[in-house]
């Protein structure tokens, strides 16, 4: 009789059914796996394609706003007037080729304001302490396109028409000045800084080599000699004595100060300017709105610009918001 504690012997199918198991297990783990990794690529799938899209949503937009920049320039304020209309370009901030009021943006408006068959007069709205004497006479040669077309050229200046703002001012048919304006400084200057002394101090020694003994000019680092201090006072001299020629051309029969007076560099109050025959009248635009130009429509023309100035990406925007940039030698 057998032991009733014995275990039965297995039957031939569970024996085969444990032999099976670890491989069902790792066929269970490796399908398990697999549908993981079909999931992480489908995501993965799923991230490429919403990066795409936004990729090409970002390039739409983009075509998008230089579409309507395009659009703007094409037909935005300086496009041709549908009505007769009095022109306005303001000149404003420092005149030269790195300033707000360059030659190279202040004339294209000019000549397209003298070429529309629909402006009747052109208006210069003038707040400029001066600058560049140079883009100052390449300005007022761009206001003869008007004269020759018949088109009246007037002034308007605001806080301030000095130095090679007034240069420009004075080729006008006629100055008006606001009450508070300053107006004048009719002359040249030039200046440098000496350090010298300082260099001297620090042994800094510059080495110049020349051909002649006024090649170069004053410097900044050996100072300057009594006939570099000679030549450019001749300039400074010469160069103020052809501002006062283009004033005696341009109003002479209407100034009534003496040269000396004129040309002492000196900055006048409006009431001054006129008693000197500097500005023709005391008015500000608002006041020729109600007289002069009253019932006349008008036209802003700006300059255009490119789409990374618009967004203020140029590298000059760029860099002059961390460097502060240095006039050393230039007339002004």
């Amino acid at each position: 009789m057998g032991n009733a504690n014995e275990t039965p012997p297995q039957s031939a199918f569970d024996q085969r059914l444990a032999d099976l198991t670890p491989a069902i297990a790792d066929a269970v783990f490796a399908l398990s796996a697999f549908a993981d990794t079909a999931s992480r690529n489908e995501r993965r799938k799923g991230y490429w394609r919403m990066a795409m899209y936004t990729v090409m949503s970002l390039m739409l937009l983009f075509a998008v706003i230089m579409n309507l920049h395009n659009l703007r320039r094409m037909w935005g304020p300086n496009s041709e007037p549908a009505a007769e209309s009095i022109a306005l370009i303001s000149i404003n901030g420092g005149i030269g080729q790195k300033d707000n009021a360059s030659a190279e943006s202040v004339i294209p408006l000019i000549e397209q304001a003298c070429r529309a068959e629909r402006v009747t007069e052109v208006v210069l709205l003038i707040d400029s302490p001066g600058g560049s004497p140079t883009d100052a006479d390449r300005i007022v040669s761009a206001l003869k396109l008007c004269k020759e077309a018949g088109r009246p050229v007037v002034s308007v200046i605001g806080s301030m028409g000095a130095s090679a703002a007034y240069m420009v001012a004075m080729h006008s048919d006629r100055i008006y000045a606001s009450r508070y304006s300053l107006v004048g400084s009719i002359g040249a200057i030039t200046r440098h800084v000496d350090a010298s002394g300082l260099a001297k101090r620090l042994g800094l020694v510059e080495q110049v080599y020349k051909s002649g003994h006024l090649k170069g000019g004053p410097s900044a680092l050996s100072g300057s000699s009594q006939k570099d201090s000679e030549l450019m006072s001749e300039l400074v001299v010469q160069v103020a004595g052809q501002f006062y020629g283009q004033l005696q051309a341009a109003r002479g029969p209407k100034l009534k100060g003496e040269r000396e007076q004129l040309l002492s560099g000196r900055i006048w109050t409006a009431q001054d300017a006129l008693a000197l025959g500097l500005v023709d009248e005391i008015a500000v635009l608002e006041d020729l709105k109600m007289t002069r130009f009253k019932g006349k429509q008008f036209l802003q023309y700006r300059a255009k610009s490119s789409f990374m100035t618009d967004m203020g990406l140029t590298a000059e925007a760029v860099s002059r918001s961390f460097v502060a940039g240095a006039k050393q030698g230039a007339f002004e």
